[in-house]
């Protein structure tokens, strides 16, 4: 009996693991709670933010200044990092910015902000794949 109640609680954490392994983050993602909030994530390594006021990806205008937005996926940790960078397009860094994404499903993903590399900020947000 004490075997079984073991295995019944591991068994989720291997198949969460499993699936984050196969896990692929490209695609749009819509924001679950509050005002609409989208994420496009392309193979080529650019995130796509939009939201009723700001909408960056490959190429926008900032101030006047074009400006671009890439993203970088650290898989090797158990929960995902990662770090969006924006930079002027002429390859002057701007700012980093870094999330980690806990992978609900293959279609649902929660991206908790960082104020620094080890503090997460308060607010976490749930997304669906757009299309979903």
């Amino acid at each position: 009996m004490k075997n079984s109640i073991m295995l019944s609680t591991l068994l989720p954490s291997v198949f969460n693991i499993a699936q984050q392994t196969d896990f692929n983050i490209v695609d749009e993602w819509k924001n679950i709670e509050g005002k609409a909030v989208y994420f496009k994530f392309d193979k080529e390594g650019f995130v796509y933010f939009d939201t009723e006021k700001i909408q960056t990806g490959k190429e926008f205008i900032v101030k006047g200044k074009k400006r671009s937005m890439r993203y970088e996926i650290d898989n090797s940790k158990f929960l995902k990092e990662i770090k969006i960078i924006y930079q002027t397009l002429d390859n002057s860094e701007l700012e980093k910015t870094m999330f980690i994404v806990n992978i609900i499903s293959n279609n649902k993903i929660e991206i908790l902000p960082l104020k620094d590399s080890k503090h997460l900020r308060e607010n976490a947000y749930t997304f669906i794949r757009k299309n979903n």
